[in-house]
């Protein structure tokens, strides 16, 4: 059996291109940053992309913009046809609400709120805003 149609399409899709893995996720990382959608530290990458392309954990929505312009790939051919992989409903707990492709660089009151309910979960009462 070929041992290609053994992997899952997004490791596929990296071997092709002739990247490590290290390569891959600072690519993934530029491409991110130009498609305006937050990531974790680089050093938490390395662990989601191993998940991410061996199956055991699902691309979240925002995500799987970042793999399609990083591919320059559809959806079906990078696997993500059929899956779920959370939206906007469902956000992964490591995408900031206002930090969405297309979402405005300026904090949003959805952001405002998200970092305020963070501050209340660690005991830490957020500061004012500076300036109007």
């Amino acid at each position: 059996m070929d041992q290609d149609k053994k992997l899952q399409p997004l490791r596929q899709a990296r071997l092709r291109r002739g990247w490590s893995q290290s390569q891959a996720i600072t690519r993934f990382l530029a491409a991110a940053a130009r498609i305006r959608v937050a990531v974790p530290a680089p050093s938490s990458m390395r662990a989601l992309f191993s998940m991410y392309e061996n199956g055991r954990r699902e691309v979240p929505n925002a995500y799987r913009a970042v793999f399609r312009e990083l591919y320059r790939a559809s959806d079906d051919e990078l696997g993500f046809t059929g899956r779920a992989g959370g939206g906007a409903t469902d956000p992964s707990p490591l995408e900031l609400p206002a930090m969405r492709a297309g979402a405005p660089p300026e904090p949003t009151p959805e952001l405002l709120g998200f970092l305020a309910e963070v501050c209340e979960l660690l005991g830490r009462t957020p500061s004012p805003a500076r300036g109007t």
